[in-house]
């Protein structure tokens, strides 16, 4: 042991410190961090153009790189067409259907004698029961927050909420405001230069897989040549046996590494000991 040259010595240490560091880390990703996760959850994003018709009453969608897969919302069967516009309520049929129904009963009441939606504001107690409706219980934990923009009836509005305490009392003040569809995703639009490089490269009209959710579904970016929706963010088939064969397989190699580097780490200090 102790006639090896300091070069071997230096050469084991760095052995052993790393088999003790790969070791640690191929047990500690099996058992918490999944960085390395074969057959676990993927995640797959993608991006669609965004247009609105001449009436500003509904978005077009149009497939990157695809030249006859353009639909409209709600009239396509397309596996990757948007579920929803991130910041726009209402759009999809699962979305807050007590809210929706509630807002959509106030701009019809406030419907001017021609038929053109008009704004609407109204005032009550926060004890009120719909109130309830305006708590941040989405479904999605991505989206807390109430949509600042309602598509109701063909019509979109920008929705204003306030609330007003005085003494022990509290009220809400729910204004809803007729708005033009370039008006909506001008608002809602995010820079391409503010995302993550993942994301930019599916606004470039990449595809792109994680094992994690991103949280972007139905995010607007503006781009060089107008508007694109991040749509996906649907789980693939897992394939549990293989997950758990891979899980294994690291648990396995990692404590042999880790065997191998305390091993090494005895050897190490038996070189040091005098004769």
């Amino acid at each position: 042991m102790g006639d090896r040259s300091p070069g071997e010595r230096r050469a084991a240490r760095l052995l052993t410190a790393v088999a003790l560091v790969v070791g640690v880390a191929l047990v500690a990703n099996s058992a918490t961090v999944h960085a390395f996760d074969l057959g676990g959850e993927r995640y797959r994003y993608s991006a669609v153009e965004l247009e609105w018709d001449a009436d500003g009453e509904t978005f077009v969608f149009e497939e990157l790189d695809t030249e006859d897969e353009t639909f409209v919302w709600g009239e396509s069967d397309l596996v990757d067409g948007p579920e929803r516009i991130r910041g726009i309520g209402c759009l999809w049929a699962v979305e807050r259907p007590r809210l929706c129904h509630y807002e959509a009963s106030l701009v019809e009441s406030a419907e001017r004698s021609d038929g053109e939606p008009a704004s609407v504001t109204v005032e009550a107690p926060v004890e009120a029961e719909h109130v309830s409706l305006y708590e941040p219980s989405y479904p999605d934990r991505y989206e807390r927050a109430i949509a600042r923009f309602v598509a109701l009836d063909g019509t979109f509005y920008r929705r204003s909420l306030a609330f007003d305490r005085n003494g022990s009392s509290e009220r809400i003040e729910l204004t809803l405001k007729p708005v033009d569809c370039e008006s909506v995703i001008d608002a809602l639009a995010t820079n391409r230069s503010a995302l993550d490089p993942p994301l930019r490269r599916v606004v470039d009209g990449g595809t792109v897989t994680v094992d994690r959710r991103l949280g972007t579904r139905g995010t607007v970016v503006e781009t060089d040549d107008g508007y694109v929706a991040v749509v996906g963010d649907r789980t693939r088939d897992r394939r549990p046996l293989v997950r758990w064969a891979s899980g294994l397989v690291q648990v396995a190699v990692g404590a042999l590494l880790c065997r191998r580097g305390w091993s090494g780490l005895r050897r190490t200090r038996l070189d040091h000991e005098p004769p």
